[in-house]
């Protein structure tokens, strides 16, 4: 038999149990799951939330236990929220207040917020206390740091925590009208995400007042949510374009813009949803896939306008990477000589539209464009492109037009000039013409010509105006929409 010392008394064992619980006490001295992780009986499954039931064996063969929680919970069981409970208290207190401590503040809530979905637990409590932590971080950092020359590693957590965010409300955020199979009403999900939003942009400003990545680009991409490209530097000194991941943006580069900046540092930030965040809005049919939106501040933190009618900005959004998948590509027609022919009617109003070609050779492939209804030549063109290689551009016209060529796929982004006036865009007959073709057409080769194919997409360029998409010039950033 087997003498277990419990509470003061003694208990007798029956001898025929003696085996098994000295095999269950080497089990119980190290780690089990627990239906109960205390003295009287063998853990199973009793720890919540991935817990791990802990039993320590004393010396005099009682034992304690405990369950050891991730890192996002707390509490007997593990059943509390530790970023709620105590994390967010934690950064409030902290007297003592570094870099280095505010960056692993950033970092410990968004592997909380990571737990938490894992396990779907309290999450539109999780979310607002993740924001608070955020802006707590960025106070603090702005209010007491005076040496900020570390700092875009938090730019890169905070985009992680968005990144999360907009995952949680794609799972439990309210569309307008919706009541059922949602747990984030709508007017909440807008004040989450735009305050996530808001803590990113802060974050970057931020990143002005230190003295790292002046005149650089960076660019973070998370989990296939979201890209962001941070670009640093005098306004005087701001490229006319600059590449982000999905394309290429030309800034509004007007005198006004420049009067205004001149000297000024400022941040140029280029955020990508691949696929929109804002379904809150009451006109989410206003958007269909992809979001680029765009946001200039100085380092006092102020939104820069980018209103200028006779200037607009132009962009190029690389969409082999985020076009919609019910987009799908086309053949063009074939000319006599080889060529591809495509006509990109577009009757409606809409401020403007993309045509990509997948081109099929590497040889000099030439694009001629003209508005209207008759077929482009040399002598009859509105636009003219040069392509060699993979994603060599040669020669272009207008010099100014937006074109963007990366791995045998070219990209051209066409602006509707009657859209002021409520104008229908004119057509416009394009004509594509590679070495390759016009070779296989003198050699009588009718079934060797090239697979070119295409595609058009619509795009228009809209406000965010509180809970609606809006066609008005009256804000502070501008949004481009696939």
């Amino acid at each position: 038999m087997l003498v277990h010392k419990e509470s003061g008394t003694l208990r007798i064992i029956p001898g025929c149990l003696v085996l098994f619980l000295l095999l269950a006490g080497r089990i119980l001295s190290k780690t089990c799951g627990g239906e109960s992780c205390n003295r009287d009986s063998v853990c199973l499954n009793y720890c919540q939330h991935d817990g791990v039931c802990v039993v320590i064996t004393q010396s005099d063969n009682s034992w304690e236990s405990r369950c050891d929680c991730t890192i996002g919970f707390y509490g007997t069981i593990c059943t509390r929220n530790r970023l709620v409970n105590v994390w967010e208290p934690r950064v409030k207190r902290d007297a003592k207040f570094t870099l280095t401590e505010a960056l692993n503040y950033v970092q410990t809530a968004v592997d909380m917020i990571v737990d938490h979905l894992k396990h779907d637990f309290e999450l539109h409590t999780s979310v607002v206390s993740l924001n608070s932590v955020l802006n707590l971080v960025a106070t603090r950092v702005d209010e007491e740091m005076e040496k900020k020359d570390d700092i875009f590693p938090f730019v890169e957590d905070y985009a992680d925590a968005l990144s999360l965010v907009i995952t949680i409300l794609q799972m439990k955020g309210c569309a307008v009208g919706q009541t059922k199979n949602c747990t984030i009403h709508s007017k909440a999900f807008e004040t989450i995400l735009k305050d996530t939003e808001d803590n990113l942009i802060r974050i970057t400003n931020l990143w002005l007042e230190s003295n790292d990545g002046q005149g650089q680009q960076k660019t973070i991409d998370k989990r296939d949510i979201l890209s962001l490209t941070v670009l640093k530097d005098k306004g005087k000194n701001l490229p006319f374009d600059f590449t982000t991941k999905y394309g290429y943006l030309k800034l509004p580069y007007f005198e006004t813009f420049q009067d205004t900046v001149g000297s000024q540092i400022v941040a140029v930030n280029v955020l990508t949803y691949i696929k929109s965040p804002y379904n809150y809005v009451e006109n989410t049919h206003a958007t269909t896939s992809s979001i680029v939106k765009i946001v200039i501040t100085d380092n006092k933190g102020r939104r820069l306008n980018l209103d200028d009618l006779d200037d607009p900005v132009n962009m190029a959004v690389d969409m082999s990477k985020i076009f919609s998948a019910t987009q799908t590509w086309l053949k063009p027609d074939t000319l006599n000589d080889g060529s591809s022919l495509i006509a990109a009617f577009v009757n409606e109003t809409n401020e403007a539209f993309s045509v990509e070609f997948k081109l099929s050779s590497v040889l000099e492939c030439t694009i001629y464009g003209k508005f209207g209804y008759i077929q482009p030549s040399w002598y009859k063109r509105d636009i003219y492109i040069k392509t060699k290689g993979k994603r060599e551009i040669l020669e272009t016209k207008p010099e100014d037009l937006p074109v963007f060529f990366n791995d045998s796929v070219l990209q051209v982004t066409i602006y509707n000039t009657k859209y002021s006036s409520g104008g229908v865009m004119d057509p416009l007959v394009l004509k594509l013409s590679c070495q390759d073709d016009v070779a296989r057409r003198r050699r009588r080769d009718l079934f060797g010509f090239l697979d070119h194919q295409y595609r058009i997409q619509i795009l228009s360029i809209v406000f965010l105006a509180q809970n609606s998409w809006d066609k008005s010039a009256n804000q502070r950033f501008v949004i481009y929409t696939l």
